[in-house]
């Protein structure tokens, strides 16, 4: 099986600005014109994230899920469940196991049966696997830092801040439809305020 490598290279990159001003979105309400620019800005960075790991041989979606086993392999766990790596990065039983499936033909991970349910089945990372995401991480401050050197220091903390009470605000949504989170929006970071969201009434 050929060793799968990452190219350890953050090309500076150059974008066109075809976005239009905030100021253009005549007619719209506040909320349209912030999901409008949230799908935009997130079209982008799904663009430069297929070539960020193109380069590794892997899908953004296969990234995500590398990078939950490794996060749990560093908190001492062994291997995951697929219904938690489902319910953690909001994917269907049958995306997940699409993703499994190739990296498992790649030898990125393995897949076992869970003892105490012979119906169920965890994933965990090989060796191989490990070894890559840990080059990948190497640059990956120097290429998120690129992404966002366009907003000053104390615009990005308010950005972490803005998605957080965001993340908050859908969660009930989330659960509604269904979906069950595995974990809730992570902890605001100390440096910045916290802001007291209201709730969803029942």
């Amino acid at each position: 099986m050929p060793q799968v490598t990452c190219q350890r290279i953050v090309p500076r990159m150059k974008i066109a600005n075809t976005t239009r001003s905030p100021m253009s979105f005549a007619g719209q309400t506040d909320a349209e014109a912030a999901f409008g620019m949230f799908w935009r800005t997130a079209a982008r960075l799904r663009r430069l994230a297929e070539v960020r790991f193109a380069a590794c041989g892997l899908s953004p979606a296969q990234w995500r899920v590398m990078r939950a086993l490794h996060e749990h392999s560093s908190a001492g766990g062994s291997s995951v469940r697929a219904t938690d790596l489902c319910q953690e990065l909001l994917l269907t039983k049958a995306t997940v196991s699409g993703l499994v499936k190739r990296l498992l033909r790649m030898g990125l991970v393995t897949r076992s049966k869970v003892a105490i349910d012979q119906r169920a089945w965890a994933v965990a990372l090989t060796a191989a696997g490990t070894r890559l995401v840990e080059s990948i991480l190497v640059d990956h401050p120097a290429w998120t830092s690129q992404l966002m050197e366009g907003l000053h220091p104390r615009q990005q903390r308010g950005l972490t801040q803005t998605l957080f009470t965001l993340c908050r605000w859908l969660d009930p949504l989330v659960e509604r439809t269904g979906g069950v989170l595995a974990s809730r929006a992570p902890e605001v970071p100390e440096r910045t305020t916290r802001i007291r969201v209201r709730r969803i009434k029942e």
